[in-house]
């Protein structure tokens, strides 16, 4: 019996979305976020520097995704208002 091996580009292609809808959010941020179209971006970066961004969130008590936003933001790259946030948090009364 022979193997049906696929290539990379295949299972790429086949693969679904791992990225999901951001937690619901109330006021101004929520209608600025809904307006920019999100793309996931994959990196290989050391492993210092990724303990280091870590790190940094778990300070800020925020994600790993706003932190980097933020530094873009200072270095100049455009990041539209409200997205420099963490989606994660859901927000309770």
């Amino acid at each position: 019996m022979t193997k049906n091996r696929k290539s990379l580009g295949d299972l790429m292609a086949a693969a679904s979305p791992t990225t999901s809808e951001p937690a619901a959010r109330a006021g101004r941020a929520k209608k600025l976020a809904a307006n920019v179209v999100q793309q996931q971006l994959v990196v290989q970066i050391p492993d210092v520097t990724v303990k280091a961004l870590k790190l940094r969130a778990v300070e800020g008590n925020t994600s790993v995704r706003a932190v980097l936003l933020d530094a873009l933001q200072g270095a100049g790259y455009p990041v539209p208002a409200g997205q420099a946030v963490d989606f994660r948090k859901v927000r309770r009364a």
